[in-house]
């Protein structure tokens, strides 16, 4: 099932439920990589639809603290589609909005 912006991989088999697979890289700009069956998802809701991200690597869950989040960078090429940047000991964390990244055009009908 392609999409119109050719995100769309495949399908995902989620416990009974078929999602759309889409490619991460492809949705925010990067160049197309190969990837194989331990290739990380992410299963996100975009709208009232689940989907699968393939991502390149998941490195952990957080929580984040309150009052952390910060408005993204004007800069950032992504900006427009991030809910905003959180400052950890880590380092920064930015947080895409899913339902920006994914466009109606990119899930199949």
């Amino acid at each position: 099932m392609p999409s119109q912006s050719g995100s769309v991989v495949g399908m995902v088999n989620l416990r009974g439920t078929v999602i759309p697979a889409l490619d991460m890289r492809l949705l925010v700009g990067l160049p197309k990589e190969e990837y194989g069956l331990e290739t990380p998802m992410i299963i996100a809701r975009a709208g009232d639809q689940l989907v699968a991200l393939i991502v390149d690597e998941v490195e952990d869950v957080l929580d984040m603290p309150d009052g952390c989040l910060q408005d993204p960078p004007r800069m950032h090429t992504l900006a427009s589609r991030m809910i905003g940047v959180c400052r950890m000991d880590a380092g920064l964390v930015y947080l895409l909005d899913v339902e920006k990244i994914v466009a109606p055009a990119d899930l199949p009908t």
